[in-house]
């Protein structure tokens, strides 16, 4: 992990379920591990409350999860 993160200041993670216990867990997790917390900032997203009921679609907009909410939030974090 830290070796492929070396130069990076951002980590975003995208889990399609809750995002407690997912991947991006992991990551944040390895990262305090390796002493790497207070050098690369990470971003998580994923489904933080109950989840929404419908087409898929929709569910991941209703989340922020689709592509345009992604690329909108990550352009908004790193500029």
């Amino acid at each position: 992990l830290e070796q492929i993160l070396q130069g990076y200041s951002w980590v975003f993670t995208l889990d399609n379920h809750y995002v407690i216990g997912g991947q991006g867990d992991r990551i944040v997790s390895g990262l305090a591990e390796l002493g790497l917390s207070g050098q690369i900032q990470v971003r998580q997203f994923g489904v933080f409350n109950i989840p929404k009921c419908g087409q898929n679609q929709e569910v991941l907009r209703a989340h922020g999860l689709d592509a345009e909410s992604l690329a909108f939030e990550i352009n908004k974090t790193i500029m």
